[in-house]
Protein backbone atom coordinates (compact mmCIF):
# COMPACT_ATOMS: atom_id res chain seq x y z
CA UNK A 1 0.00 0.00 0.00
CA UNK A 2 1.49 3.32 -1.01
CA UNK A 3 1.36 6.34 1.20
CA UNK A 4 1.68 9.92 0.16
CA UNK A 5 4.47 12.00 1.58
CA UNK A 6 3.42 14.41 4.30
CA UNK A 7 3.13 18.03 3.29
CA UNK A 8 5.61 20.60 4.46
CA UNK A 9 5.31 21.67 8.07
CA UNK A 10 4.29 25.27 8.39
CA UNK A 11 6.57 27.07 10.82
CA UNK A 12 4.79 29.90 12.64
CA UNK A 13 6.26 33.34 12.17
CA UNK A 14 7.86 35.18 15.07
CA UNK A 15 4.95 37.62 15.10
CA UNK A 16 2.42 34.76 15.34
CA UNK A 17 4.35 33.20 18.22
CA UNK A 18 4.48 36.54 20.05
CA UNK A 19 0.77 37.12 19.44
CA UNK A 20 0.03 33.64 20.85
CA UNK A 21 2.05 34.41 23.99
CA UNK A 22 0.26 37.71 24.59
CA UNK A 23 -3.13 36.13 23.82
CA UNK A 24 -2.49 33.28 26.25
CA UNK A 25 -1.45 35.69 29.00
CA UNK A 26 -4.55 37.85 28.56
CA UNK A 27 -6.82 34.80 28.77
CA UNK A 28 -5.01 32.97 31.56
CA UNK A 29 -4.73 36.07 33.75
CA UNK A 30 -8.34 36.99 33.09
CA UNK A 31 -7.43 40.57 32.23
CA UNK A 32 -10.59 42.68 32.15
CA UNK A 33 -11.72 44.87 29.28
CA UNK A 34 -9.79 48.13 29.31
CA UNK A 35 -6.80 46.70 31.19
CA UNK A 36 -3.52 48.12 29.90
CA UNK A 37 -0.74 45.80 28.78
CA UNK A 38 2.86 46.63 27.94
CA UNK A 39 3.58 49.35 25.43
CA UNK A 40 5.15 48.60 22.06
CA UNK A 41 8.67 49.67 23.23
CA UNK A 42 8.30 47.52 26.36
CA UNK A 43 7.30 44.48 24.29
CA UNK A 44 10.25 45.06 21.98
CA UNK A 45 12.65 45.28 24.92
CA UNK A 46 11.23 42.19 26.66
CA UNK A 47 11.01 39.99 23.55
CA UNK A 48 14.16 41.10 21.74
CA UNK A 49 12.16 41.16 18.50
CA UNK A 50 12.18 43.86 15.87
CA UNK A 51 9.70 46.73 15.81
CA UNK A 52 8.15 45.35 12.61
CA UNK A 53 7.60 41.91 14.19
CA UNK A 54 6.05 43.37 17.34
CA UNK A 55 3.77 45.64 15.32
CA UNK A 56 2.60 42.68 13.24
CA UNK A 57 1.80 40.73 16.44
CA UNK A 58 -0.16 43.71 17.75
CA UNK A 59 -1.99 43.97 14.43
CA UNK A 60 -2.95 40.28 14.61
CA UNK A 61 -4.39 40.66 18.11
CA UNK A 62 -6.23 43.85 17.15
CA UNK A 63 -7.77 42.10 14.12
CA UNK A 64 -9.15 39.47 16.52
CA UNK A 65 -10.70 42.20 18.64
CA UNK A 66 -8.67 41.11 21.66
CA UNK A 67 -6.84 44.44 22.02
CA UNK A 68 -7.24 48.03 20.94
CA UNK A 69 -4.48 50.56 20.36
CA UNK A 70 -4.72 54.30 20.74
CA UNK A 71 -2.19 57.09 20.74
CA UNK A 72 -2.00 60.01 23.14
CA UNK A 73 -2.90 60.47 26.82
CA UNK A 74 -4.88 57.53 28.17
CA UNK A 75 -4.00 55.53 25.09
CA UNK A 76 -1.66 52.60 24.64
CA UNK A 77 -2.55 48.94 24.20
CA UNK A 78 -5.62 47.79 26.09
CA UNK A 79 -7.57 44.58 26.38
CA UNK A 80 -10.96 44.52 24.65
CA UNK A 81 -13.78 42.04 24.17
CA UNK A 82 -14.01 40.47 20.70
CA UNK A 83 -17.28 41.22 18.91
CA UNK A 84 -19.39 38.05 19.12
CA UNK A 85 -21.34 38.86 15.96
CA UNK A 86 -18.18 39.32 13.89
CA UNK A 87 -16.49 36.20 15.26
CA UNK A 88 -19.46 33.87 14.89
CA UNK A 89 -20.41 35.18 11.45
CA UNK A 90 -16.86 34.50 10.26
CA UNK A 91 -17.20 30.87 11.34
CA UNK A 92 -20.68 30.69 9.84
CA UNK A 93 -19.28 31.97 6.55
CA UNK A 94 -16.67 29.18 6.52
CA UNK A 95 -19.41 26.60 7.09
CA UNK A 96 -21.67 28.19 4.49
CA UNK A 97 -18.90 27.94 1.89
CA UNK A 98 -18.07 24.34 2.82
CA UNK A 99 -20.89 22.92 0.74
CA UNK A 100 -22.19 20.89 3.70
CA UNK A 101 -25.82 19.80 3.23
CA UNK A 102 -28.70 21.41 5.04
CA UNK A 103 -29.43 18.04 6.67
CA UNK A 104 -26.26 18.44 8.77
CA UNK A 105 -27.30 21.88 9.96
CA UNK A 106 -30.60 20.46 11.21
CA UNK A 107 -28.79 17.65 13.03
CA UNK A 108 -26.83 20.30 14.94
CA UNK A 109 -29.83 22.57 15.47
CA UNK A 110 -31.92 19.79 16.99
CA UNK A 111 -29.06 18.59 19.17
CA UNK A 112 -28.27 22.05 20.57
CA UNK A 113 -31.57 23.90 20.54
CA UNK A 114 -33.58 21.21 22.29
CA UNK A 115 -31.07 21.22 25.15
CA UNK A 116 -30.92 25.03 25.15
CA UNK A 117 -34.70 25.15 25.59
CA UNK A 118 -34.49 22.70 28.50
CA UNK A 119 -31.81 24.82 30.16
CA UNK A 120 -33.69 28.04 29.46
CA UNK A 121 -36.75 26.76 31.32
CA UNK A 122 -34.60 26.41 34.44
CA UNK A 123 -31.93 29.11 34.14
CA UNK A 124 -33.60 32.06 32.42
CA UNK A 125 -34.32 35.12 34.50
CA UNK A 126 -37.85 36.48 34.70
CA UNK A 127 -36.76 39.37 32.47
CA UNK A 128 -35.41 36.96 29.85
CA UNK A 129 -38.64 34.97 29.85
CA UNK A 130 -40.58 38.21 29.51
CA UNK A 131 -38.44 39.11 26.48
CA UNK A 132 -39.15 35.70 24.93
CA UNK A 133 -42.91 36.12 25.44
CA UNK A 134 -42.73 39.66 24.06
CA UNK A 135 -40.90 38.44 20.96
CA UNK A 136 -43.75 36.03 20.29
CA UNK A 137 -46.46 38.62 20.96
CA UNK A 138 -44.86 41.51 19.07
CA UNK A 139 -43.35 39.77 16.05
CA UNK A 140 -45.94 37.04 15.67
CA UNK A 141 -45.27 35.15 12.45
CA UNK A 142 -42.88 37.61 10.81
CA UNK A 143 -39.63 35.98 9.76
CA UNK A 144 -37.11 38.31 11.50
CA UNK A 145 -38.94 37.90 14.80
CA UNK A 146 -39.11 34.14 14.35
CA UNK A 147 -35.33 34.06 13.96
CA UNK A 148 -34.73 36.31 16.98
CA UNK A 149 -36.83 34.00 19.15
CA UNK A 150 -34.24 31.24 18.86
CA UNK A 151 -31.43 33.61 19.88
CA UNK A 152 -33.37 34.68 22.96
CA UNK A 153 -33.88 31.07 24.02
CA UNK A 154 -30.16 30.39 23.61
CA UNK A 155 -29.28 33.41 25.73
CA UNK A 156 -31.72 32.29 28.38
CA UNK A 157 -29.94 28.95 28.70
CA UNK A 158 -27.36 30.56 30.99
CA UNK A 159 -24.60 28.65 29.19
CA UNK A 160 -22.12 30.82 27.28
CA UNK A 161 -21.07 27.90 25.09
CA UNK A 162 -24.64 27.44 23.90
CA UNK A 163 -24.93 31.18 23.26
CA UNK A 164 -21.82 31.24 21.08
CA UNK A 165 -22.44 27.97 19.22
CA UNK A 166 -26.08 28.80 18.57
CA UNK A 167 -25.13 32.26 17.32
CA UNK A 168 -23.17 30.47 14.59
CA UNK A 169 -26.11 28.18 13.90
CA UNK A 170 -28.59 31.05 13.82
CA UNK A 171 -26.42 33.02 11.40
CA UNK A 172 -26.61 30.08 9.00
CA UNK A 173 -30.33 29.69 9.63
CA UNK A 174 -31.09 33.34 8.92
CA UNK A 175 -29.11 33.14 5.67
CA UNK A 176 -30.85 30.07 4.27
CA UNK A 177 -34.40 30.43 5.64
CA UNK A 178 -35.48 33.46 3.54
CA UNK A 179 -34.66 31.44 0.41
CA UNK A 180 -36.85 28.48 1.33
CA UNK A 181 -40.02 29.99 -0.08
CA UNK A 182 -41.99 29.77 3.16
CA UNK A 183 -45.60 30.84 2.69
CA UNK A 184 -47.90 32.52 5.18
CA UNK A 185 -49.24 29.21 6.54
CA UNK A 186 -45.69 27.95 7.22
CA UNK A 187 -44.79 31.16 9.05
CA UNK A 188 -47.99 31.01 11.09
CA UNK A 189 -47.24 27.38 11.99
CA UNK A 190 -43.79 28.46 13.24
CA UNK A 191 -45.38 31.29 15.21
CA UNK A 192 -47.75 28.87 16.94
CA UNK A 193 -44.85 26.55 17.72
CA UNK A 194 -42.96 29.45 19.29
CA UNK A 195 -45.96 30.37 21.42
CA UNK A 196 -46.11 26.78 22.68
CA UNK A 197 -42.38 26.78 23.49
CA UNK A 198 -42.68 30.14 25.24
CA UNK A 199 -45.55 28.79 27.29
CA UNK A 200 -43.54 25.79 28.46
CA UNK A 201 -40.62 28.05 29.29
CA UNK A 202 -42.86 30.34 31.35
CA UNK A 203 -44.13 27.31 33.22
CA UNK A 204 -40.50 26.39 34.00
CA UNK A 205 -41.11 23.03 32.33
CA UNK A 206 -37.77 21.85 30.87
CA UNK A 207 -39.11 18.57 29.48
CA UNK A 208 -42.07 20.27 27.85
CA UNK A 209 -39.92 23.08 26.42
CA UNK A 210 -37.41 20.62 24.99
CA UNK A 211 -40.10 18.45 23.44
CA UNK A 212 -41.89 21.46 21.94
CA UNK A 213 -38.62 22.72 20.44
CA UNK A 214 -37.88 19.29 18.97
CA UNK A 215 -41.34 19.04 17.39
CA UNK A 216 -40.92 22.53 15.92
CA UNK A 217 -37.48 21.92 14.39
CA UNK A 218 -38.34 18.43 13.12
CA UNK A 219 -41.48 19.78 11.44
CA UNK A 220 -39.42 22.43 9.63
CA UNK A 221 -36.82 19.84 8.68
CA UNK A 222 -39.44 17.43 7.37
CA UNK A 223 -41.09 20.15 5.25
CA UNK A 224 -37.74 20.82 3.56
CA UNK A 225 -37.05 17.11 3.12
CA UNK A 226 -40.36 16.76 1.30
CA UNK A 227 -39.12 19.13 -1.42
CA UNK A 228 -35.68 17.50 -1.64
CA UNK A 229 -33.87 20.39 -0.01
CA UNK A 230 -31.98 18.65 2.82
CA UNK A 231 -29.26 17.12 0.65
CA UNK A 232 -28.43 20.43 -1.02
CA UNK A 233 -25.87 22.90 0.38
CA UNK A 234 -27.05 25.05 3.27
CA UNK A 235 -26.62 28.15 1.12
CA UNK A 236 -27.39 27.63 -2.54
CA UNK A 237 -25.56 29.98 -4.91
CA UNK A 238 -28.77 31.34 -6.37
CA UNK A 239 -30.17 32.14 -2.93
CA UNK A 240 -27.22 34.23 -1.68
CA UNK A 241 -28.20 37.80 -0.84
CA UNK A 242 -25.15 40.09 -0.52
CA UNK A 243 -27.19 42.51 1.58
CA UNK A 244 -27.35 40.02 4.47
Amino acid sequence: MSTSAPGPTRVPTASAVLAAEIRSRIIRQGLPDGAAIESEPEIIAASGLSRATVREAIRLLASEGLITTRRGPGGGIRVSRPDLDVSTRSIAMILARSGAPLRELFEVRILLEVRAAELCAVAATDDQLAAIRAAVDIHGSRLPGLMDFHRLVARGSGNEFFVVMLEIVQSLAEWHTPGEGLDRSALELAGRAHRKIAGRLSERDPDGAGKAMRVHLEAFRDSLEAVGRLDEPVIRAGDWDPRV
